[in-house]
């Protein structure tokens, strides 16, 4: 089973990732 604080960094990173991404994607 996964390490809890692993998962909970990856899915923080990619809620950050897509929340600078997605403005961009509304601008195009």
């Amino acid at each position: 089973m996964y390490h809890g604080s692993r998962f909970q960094q990856y899915a923080q990173d990619l809620s950050s990732f897509r929340d600078s991404v997605t403005p961009l994607l509304s601008f195009i």
